[in-house]
């Protein structure tokens, strides 16, 4: 059975396990907000919350789809690619 389902695009800020994975693998600086879609970041919530390796964590981290110095920025690339997925979702 196929999801049918609108994924959405969210922002993670500086200060949550995310963001704090993601500087680690040089993903994003400490003071960059990344978007990325909220199914990818949920599975890898779920799999890391039970997870006791750091390494194991880091390893399963999807990359941001996108990265900006600003709230503001990253907020408004969120809502572009959202506005994406909709207009996507309604043709299909």
């Amino acid at each position: 059975m196929e999801n049918t389902d609108i994924d959405s695009y969210v922002v993670c800020s500086p200060g949550g396990h995310y963001h704090d994975y993601a500087k680690l693998n040089g993903l994003i600086k400490s003071h960059q907000h990344a978007v990325i879609k909220f199914s990818q970041f949920n599975k890898w919530y779920n799999k890391a919350r039970f997870t006791n390796s750091n390494m194991q964590i880091a390893m399963i981290l999807p990359p941001p789809t996108f990265v900006g110095d600003t709230y503001a920025i990253a907020q408004d690339m969120a809502n572009e690619l959202n506005k994406q997925l909709t207009t996507e979702g309604a043709t299909i």
